[in-house]
């Protein structure tokens, strides 16, 4: 699908540009601006943070 897709879009640098903003706009509007918190999206930040912390004080602990 991708190559006939391909050829029916602008690749001009304004083209390119255009697809990247509607591409952050996207993201922004589904990931960044969301409008009802949960307990579901502070418990994967929290999980994240958790593992990102145990990994790099396993690999500075191990080194000692």
């Amino acid at each position: 699908q991708l190559p006939a897709w391909l050829p029916t879009r602008e690749l001009s640098p304004q083209g390119l540009l255009g697809g990247a903003q509607r591409a952050w706009s996207s993201f922004s509007s589904r990931y960044l601006q969301v409008k009802r918190g949960s307990l579901a999206g502070v418990s994967v930040l929290l999980a994240g943070s958790c593992l990102l912390t145990s990994c790099w004080q396993s690999q500075h602990t191990s080194k000692h």
